[in-house]
């Protein structure tokens, strides 16, 4: 390389016009060996290409992403919440409910609303504190109340309907872990399902999180399918529990 690089200089240094000496040709090979010597100097760049997982994840705003895990974590305490759903199976408490005038199914109706209100109230203080620190906009956290209510909704129906299937709260702690686990990557809330999974996104139509994860691309589409989906879930919950009390007698 050194002995090309001497002779392509004396070269072209002759085909323009310019002399080369011997003493620029010892100057030549000193810079040559001194470069060998010290390295070179190309300056590298470190590039780094951004990935496209990197990317989808940095576009997402943190107030969606607040939203995706709220709605996958809140479910396992509804679920352990619906300890008192079990107890509608007891005749004793059935009884008196009867005595007081109330409709069993407002008192189911009631109870199951409580642990979605507590829900609601942990998410809303949560999206302001999201709101104040990362800067995002008040519209944009307004907007998807509606849609975490009616998520919130269905959960207690899905609730409701796994407490009173169940026949303990041993088997009832077992469950909450795998229907949040089972919600979160059904529901698309903790991953997008992939384009071929045609199959279960299907089967997602039922579960109040696919609806929750659509509001972000089609508020309308995510609004009408939350709506339908959570008073589905409501009327399964409570014609669950009522079994559950016409089993008991």
């Amino acid at each position: 390389m050194e002995e090309f690089a001497i002779r392509e200089t004396g070269k072209f240094l002759g085909d323009h016009g310019f002399g080369y000496s011997e003493a620029d040709e010892t100057d030549q090979r000193a810079k040559i060996a001194e470069l060998w010597e010290n390295g070179s100097v190309v300056q590298i760049v470190n590039i780094k290409a951004e990935s496209a997982v990197s990317k989808g994840v940095a576009s997402g705003s943190p107030l969606k992403a607040y939203t995706k895990w709220f709605g996958i974590l809140c479910l396992f305490y509804m679920v352990i919440g619906a300890r008192w759903a079990q107890d509608y199976g007891k005749r004793i408490l059935v009884v008196r409910i009867g005595q007081t005038g109330s409709r069993l199914w407002s008192v189911i109706l009631v109870s199951a609303a409580v642990p979605a209100l507590v829900s609601f109230c942990a998410y809303f203080a949560g999206g302001v504190a999201v709101c104040l620190i990362f800067g995002c906009a008040v519209t944009e956290f307004f907007a998807v109340l509606l849609s975490m209510i009616l998520y919130l909704c269905g959960l207690a129906g899905v609730t409701l309907f796994l407490a009173s299937t169940t026949r303990s709260m041993v088997a009832l702690m077992f469950l909450a872990p795998v229907a949040t686990f089972f919600n979160g990557v059904m529901s698309g809330l903790f991953v997008d399902l992939p384009p071929w999974a045609y199959v279960l996104e299907v089967i997602s139509s039922a579960l109040p999180g696919r609806w929750l994860a659509a509001s972000g691309a089609s508020k309308g589409l995510g609004l009408l399918g939350g709506t339908v989906c959570a008073c589905a879930w409501i009327s399964v919950g409570i014609t669950a529990a009522y079994t559950r009390k016409i089993r008991r007698r």
